[in-house]
């Protein structure tokens, strides 16, 4: 019988010591807006701990009461995250900020669209590779 050599699938990650958040942030891949005052801004990545949007109209130390429509999976129903938020910077039309309260089961669900999302970019990664 001949065997064929198979190569393992080898993932390789990398870790950036020098970035300080405590949270890895994730770019979705399909068009985010978030709600804030009836304006609508374009979420740029989000993480367990916070998120950025492009906006300039905000001053660091802000505080902000937001809505993220989260894609559950492909072709069902959004879910609607209602999120406090404190801007902790604003450069180049980007503004970064942080959560500060998310009540336990809405965070549950943000862990959960996290982890999804990025199986998802693992997954589409892998077929370009």
């Amino acid at each position: 019988m001949f065997w064929k050599n198979r190569k393992s699938d080898e993932i390789t990650l990398e870790l950036n010591t020098s970035d300080r958040r405590n949270g890895v942030r994730i770019h979705p891949l399909e068009l985010i807006n978030i709600r804030h005052e009836n304006e609508v801004y374009q979420l740029i990545d989000i993480s367990t701990c916070g998120l950025a949007f492009k906006a300039d109209k905000f001053s660091k130390g802000d505080d902000l009461d937001v809505v993220v429509p989260l894609p559950l999976a492909k072709g069902k129903r959004e879910l609607l995250v209602h999120c406090q938020l404190k801007v902790i910077a604003v450069f180049e039309n980007v503004c970064h900020c942080d959560f500060k309260a998310l009540p336990g089961d809405e965070h549950a669900l943000l862990d959960k669209y996290i982890l999804d999302e990025q199986k998802r970019q693992i997954r589409l990664a892998m077929k370009h590779y």
